[in-house]
């Protein structure tokens, strides 16, 4: 049975990630600028981390919310 769930999550496009977190306003707001400005993946986790743009306490808590939300606008842009 485990297996199974395994291969359905695995063919699966959708994640419970994106509907369990926050909206995240000012951190989609400032990431979506910096995709639009053409920054790639690796330039815009060095961007956000460096320079603390989201304003959080950890390194951690940076990189995780800025690869969710790189996925989430990657998603509405197609």
């Amino acid at each position: 049975m485990d297996n199974n769930k395994a291969i359905l999550k695995s063919k699966s496009p959708y994640s419970a990630t994106m509907t369990r977190e926050q909206f995240l306003f000012h951190e989609v707001r400032t990431t979506a600028k910096l995709l639009h400005e053409g920054c790639s993946t690796e330039e815009l986790m060095e961007h956000i981390v460096s320079d603390n743009l989201f304003q959080y306490p950890t390194e951690k808590s940076l990189k995780k919310n800025s690869t969710y939300l790189s996925k989430k606008i990657r998603c509405f842009r197609g």
